[in-house]
């Protein structure tokens, strides 16, 4: 009886680690959607460069602190009304398909914040 037990306590405790580690957490972030090759520095600070003309690149998310953020594929097209335009967002991190760069997923858009 006690071996069974133990045996349920670590299959417990095994189920409990692998949904915590694939549990992703949402972020709210405020930023500026812009296109990657719009992007220039000021004050050694990532902004948007809101007078480029540029329609072809991928959108980023450029936050308030001037981190950019990759914008995952799927979510491109939602993006394009939001060009250029200070938003508020909540995202969650997503691995690339290559699995070489981070990106993140919309989950949803907020009223856009004073700014």
């Amino acid at each position: 009886m006690k071996r069974i037990a133990w045996l349920f306590l670590l299959v417990l405790g095994s189920v409990s680690l692998m949904y915590a580690q694939s549990a992703t957490t949402t972020m709210d972030m405020s930023g500026t959607i812009c296109r990657s090759t719009c992007i220039v520095q000021v004050d050694n600070r990532n902004t948007c460069n809101t007078g480029c003309i540029d329609n072809e690149s991928a959108a980023v998310l450029v936050d308030d602190q001037g981190n950019i953020h990759q914008i995952a594929a799927e979510d491109q097209p939602m993006c394009e009304s939001h060009m250029n335009k200070h938003v508020k967002v909540k995202m969650q991190p997503v691995q690339s398909e290559d699995q070489r760069e981070r990106q993140f997923r919309i989950i949803q858009w907020g009223a856009n914040p004073a700014g």
